[in-house]
């Protein structure tokens, strides 16, 4: 954590980026993900977003698919990140996530506009040219060649297809945790 604002914050000194005291960061995220109760990435999420959330200097909004949202305009009670500001877009997320992967369309430049950072603490690529963005891999069992299931076809079939956006992803990412 403290390599990303470290880390922003020399960006952010940098004459073509903002220069005030507070770091702008934009968290993209799955709220499924982050219910309770959670796996270990979502405690992840959740964890990871709270201390952000918590710092002074630091503004935080959180960035999903409108679908995700209840009557009263909020995450789901059983999400504990549903009081942190956020933004939305229209589109449903697996729709969304699968033009990104194949596409590389739309853009997602509007949501990050002025942002010091994007974090998305899960595995995805966000095409974006308006920020540096840090991304978290969890599953990179996939490309374990030596474990007992990794010559079963739908292992291979798992490998195949994380590898095609997962390079893609690490490229596009300033940060991979």
């Amino acid at each position: 954590m403290q390599m990303i604002k470290s880390h922003a914050t020399e960006i952010a000194s940098q004459p073509s980026q903002v220069s005030s005291e507070m770091m702008k960061v934009v968290s993209y995220i799955h709220p499924t993900r982050t219910y309770l109760p959670c796996t270990g990435a979502g405690r992840y999420i959740n964890n990871v977003i709270a201390q952000l959330h918590g710092q002074s200097d630091v503004d935080l909004k959180l960035l999903f698919s409108q679908q995700w949202l209840n009557e009263d305009k909020l995450l789901p009670t059983r999400c504990p990140l549903r009081t942190v500001p956020y933004d939305t877009f229209s589109m449903p997320e697996n729709v969304l996530e699968r033009l990104w992967k194949l596409t590389g369309m739309p853009r997602m430049d509007r949501y990050v506009e002025g942002a010091n950072w994007l974090l998305a603490p899960m595995e995805t690529y966000f095409p974006t040219s308006r920020c540096p963005v840090a991304i978290t891999l969890y599953d990179l069992q996939a490309f374990e060649s030596d474990l007992p299931w990794s010559q079963s076809w739908q292992h291979r079939w798992f490998r195949y297809k994380w590898g095609r956006w997962a390079s893609k992803s690490v490229q596009h990412s300033r940060i991979v945790f």
